[in-house]
């Protein structure tokens, strides 16, 4: 009997433990994998560099791809590297089941795109952006926990930015949304790093700052952007913004997001045209000697998690200080 009440004793201790393990760690017992995507951009004619980018994503088993724009000439990235390997519109699925949704860049013929994607891309794409909107070009759409805001920067705003009609509907988009996560997808960044400083989103301040001010008071986790062709990261907010930088022959970024019920997980590689090798430190990288870009890291979001991890925001601030020796970081 005495034996049966230790056995039981060391059984409650364990389990309590384990809650508080499980609390402080901010994770739960019952995180689940939901989804894994990943996200590349301006390849512009490197079809090379394409082909290496998407043979490393697809040996990670992603469940769709998002491009954040600058991915013309089309016809032949298209044809010649996404359907080569899997990722491509098919007609037999509904507009929010496809694996692969691009962003209009400005390389890409906006506002509208050019004809092979409007002809063959854009009708298969969801239909519930603002009245009078490119068709798809803005929409939104959801997958397992998370919801998927895609923008064109260069409707009614050639410079690259967005109206106030386009702002009002992704405020209004963001707020029916129930998911646990909110990312938005552009092509140019609100801060920018290394180039475009001055001509991105931040041509206009004013319009910028109006259209963070929507992403922060919705709850959205994170705004992934391309253009400056330089793998970023900065917080503003308690909004990310997460530059995929370029997937070329020379110099290859590539963002992993890895989506559970309770937290996401967004890993972002770099290197000098060789396929990312994937370890277990999150701080791991495989740039070549020499290379002064930014090395891969990891970026956590969690569910309740309001304000950053400290033990990873040092390492973003350190590593986004030391390669950009830039100021707007922070809150």
């Amino acid at each position: 009997m005495a034996g049966r009440i230790v056995k039981v004793f060391w059984v409650w201790v364990y389990i309590i433990c384990a809650i508080g393990l499980t609390a402080c760690s901010g994770k739960s017992f019952a995180s689940e994998h939901l989804l894994k995507f990943a996200v590349i951009s301006d390849h512009r004619r490197d079809l090379d560099g394409l082909n290496t980018a998407l043979e490393f994503i697809v040996s990670q088993n992603v469940d769709l791809l998002i491009v954040p724009g600058d991915y013309s000439p089309f016809t032949n990235a298209y044809k010649n590297g996404y359907t080569k390997w899997g990722f491509q519109i098919r007609e037999d699925l509904s507009s929010e089941d496809q694996n692969i949704y691009f962003v209009m860049g400005n390389h890409d013929g906006p506002p509208t795109g050019r004809s092979f994607f409007r002809e063959n891309i854009a009708p298969f794409y969801p239909d519930n952006g603002p009245s009078g909107a490119p068709i798809g070009t803005i929409f939104s759409f959801d997958v397992a926990n998370v919801h998927f805001v895609i923008t064109n920067q260069y409707h009614n705003y050639p410079a690259g930015g967005y109206t106030q009609e386009q702002l009002n509907w992704i405020d209004d988009d963001l707020k029916t949304s129930q998911k646990t996560f909110k990312f938005v997808f552009g092509h140019e960044p609100a801060f920018p790093f290394d180039r475009h400083v001055g001509d991105s989103l931040d041509i206009d301040p004013s319009m910028r700052d109006d259209f963070w001010d929507v992403l922060a008071e919705n709850g959205v986790q994170a705004f992934f952007c391309g253009h400056t062709h330089h793998l970023s990261v900065a917080r503003q907010d308690g909004v990310y913004q997460i530059n995929s930088g370029e997937a070329t022959s020379d110099h290859l970024n590539v963002g992993l997001i890895d989506v559970y019920s309770d937290h996401v997980e967004v890993r972002l590689y770099e290197t000098n045209g060789s396929i990312p090798e994937v370890g277990d430190n999150p701080f791991f990288s495989n740039l070549n000697p020499g290379d002064t870009g930014d090395e891969a890291f990891t970026v956590f979001f969690y569910s309740d998690m309001t304000e950053p991890n400290e033990q990873w925001w040092t390492c973003f601030v350190e590593t986004l200080m030391k390669v950009n020796n830039h100021e707007k970081i922070g809150n």
